[in-house]
């Protein structure tokens, strides 16, 4: 490793690296637009867009869901939940055009600008998935209770329910918020 790469490592706090490492990376999928015109590659994105849960059709969509798995340990009535773990799974869709060699140099600069933009939007819509995420294992990974397991484990999952719920609300506001990520450049 060179020196230079080390010393920008260490200046970053080591919890941070090791979220950053260990994060689960969405997998990407990408259709195709065409077109030589900003009314052409407008036309494709509307088109062929992704379709959202909500049966609109975007630019880009995200889908994620989290989810959990734990043991329990017993002592007599006692119970405690152990070995609590989540499980992040996302889906990145985003468009992706091909120019021809003749295309304005100013609709290829404009493209990437777009695109740029709207995947930074997309990466925010996942950020959410990992904030659930986080929640779920702070808060639920170490619950204990006297009443045996089972008010237990319910107690979990509807808990559970309801931070991943509290963060898909927080994701539609960031939606509402950034007009779908037009006041973040992912305009066209």
């Amino acid at each position: 490793m060179k020196p230079v790469i080390l010393l920008l490592l260490l200046a970053v706090p080591f919890g941070a690296v090791l979220a950053a490492i260990s994060a689960p990376k969405p997998e990407v999928e990408l259709y195709e637009v065409d077109g030589a015109s900003l009314a052409e590659l407008r036309e494709g994105l509307a088109t062929r867009g992704p379709v959202g849960q909500d049966a609109v059709r975007y630019h880009g969509y995200t889908e994620w869901h989290v989810s959990w798995s734990y043991r329990t340990a017993t002592d007599g009535a006692s119970c405690e939940i152990v070995d609590f773990s989540t499980t992040v799974t996302a889906t990145i869709m985003l468009p992706i055009w091909r120019p021809a060699p003749r295309v304005d140099a100013g609709l290829v600069e404009r493209w990437t600008t777009y695109r740029n933009a709207l995947e930074r939007h997309e990466l925010g819509h996942h950020a959410f998935a990992l904030a659930a995420a986080d929640e779920l294992e702070r808060e639920l990974g170490a619950l204990s209770g006297d009443a045996g397991c089972a008010p237990l484990v319910e107690q979990l999952n509807a808990r559970g329910s309801e931070i991943v719920a509290q963060q898909a609300e927080l994701e539609r506001e960031y939606d509402r918020t950034t007009d779908h990520g037009a006041t973040q450049g992912a305009i066209l």
